[in-house]
């Protein structure tokens, strides 16, 4: 036989509530001159913190560039005027498929001159280099050339011999947009390690990463654009400057512009708003200006005192659905000490043994 004394229930509810969600945005502005909240112009205070990271990062090329040699040969050239003809080295020499040669050495080539057999063209042999690299500047003896702005009928050359030499390839180089890519990145990764720093060395304060304006100090990759390589590397220091504020004094702006839109029936608290704060503008003299948006759950108020007198000596089922009625609550959890079985199990039958938990699901 088993003796209960209904004075010695306990029970505990935990009510859950339907929350009301208030968003509002706004334009804060924190400025290091401030020294108190003003919650009238929405300004709070604000303190220029700065540090220095150095960090270095790998990246891949990607640049094409065709590297190889010119082509060299011997051309016989043909003076087929009357006047001898100094020809300076560097000269263009040209092939009817529009290569181009230049001379290696100046030369002088003699008049053409009268024989008992006919007419002698001067001439004289000597060496060029085609202006590009590749095999298609290597030409077959024999093959008709062009001097510089020279007709045919003055001045004509020809391929003494196979050109040989000319050789290309596609190899891959560091661009600059390879160069710039290692750069975003390796900066990025800095700024998030400088806002941990900051935000190591000023626990209290919230530090923007987006809000950290960065100079850069030192930059030294590892190669030059067009340099040949399939990867590369970059050194990296930057100093990163910006504007920390507390949170509280977010919060103190946020209460001034909610507390009017609170509905009838609800509460504000305060701990529950969420602030995202979006950098608008970091001026010089630090100020920040960024666009916050406020987010609140507003709990209703519930008359404890009146819900336990109507919960009081009921089962849990009872309790469940006389809650459940009740406007904005959601659902509820009873435990109810000793824990007896359940076709026994009420509240007590004192308020004062009833604790009440509000919150959200």
């Amino acid at each position: 036989e088993i003796e209960i004394d209904v004075l010695d229930f306990q029970a505990d509810v935990k009510i859950f509530v339907d929350p009301k969600i208030l968003e509002k945005d706004a334009e804060v502005t924190s400025d290091p001159n401030q020294k108190e909240v003003n919650e009238e112009a929405r300004i709070i205070p604000g303190q220029v913190v700065e540090t220095e990271v150095t960090g270095s990062a790998k990246g891949s090329a990607s640049g094409k560039k065709e590297v190889g040699d010119p082509a060299k040969g011997t051309i016989v050239i043909y003076n087929k005027t009357s006047d001898s003809k100094p020809l300076s080295k560097g000269i263009i020499v040209s092939s009817s498929s529009g290569l181009k040669f230049t001379l290696d050495t100046s030369v002088n080539i003699a008049s053409q001159s009268a024989t008992d057999s006919g007419i002698t063209f001067g001439k004289v042999n000597t060496t060029v280099t085609a202006s590009g690299i590749g095999a298609d500047s290597n030409l077959p003896s024999g093959s008709e050339l062009s001097v510089s702005s020279f007709s045919s009928s003055q001045i004509s050359a020809k391929a003494e011999g196979n050109f040989s030499g000319g050789t290309s390839k596609d190899v891959t180089v560091v661009s600059s947009e390879d160069q710039q890519k290692l750069l975003a990145s390796l900066a990025s990764d800095l700024r998030k390690k400088a806002q941990q720093k900051l935000q190591e060395k000023f626990p209290g304060k919230k530090i923007l990463e987006e809000a950290l304006s960065e100079n850069i100090v030192k930059k030294s990759y590892s190669k030059n654009v067009n340099d040949q390589a399939s990867e590369f590397s970059l050194n990296l220091t930057i100093r990163y400057i910006g504007t920390a504020f507390e949170d509280k004094d977010l919060k103190r702006i946020v209460s001034k512009l909610v507390t009017t839109e609170v509905p009838e029936g609800f509460k504000l608290n305060l701990e529950d708003t969420e602030t995202q704060a979006d950098v608008s503008k970091l001026e010089k003299d630090g100020k920040l200006i960024f666009l916050t948006r406020f987010k609140a759950k507003l709990l209703p108020k519930l008359d404890i005192d009146k819900i336990k007198n109507q919960i009081r000596f009921k089962t849990p089922s009872e309790v469940s659905n006389i809650l459940k009625s009740m406007e904005n609550i959601l659902s509820s959890e009873i435990k109810i000490t000793p824990n007896l079985p359940s076709l026994l199990q009420r509240l007590p039958i004192l308020e004062r043994n009833i604790t009440i938990e509000v919150g959200l699901k």
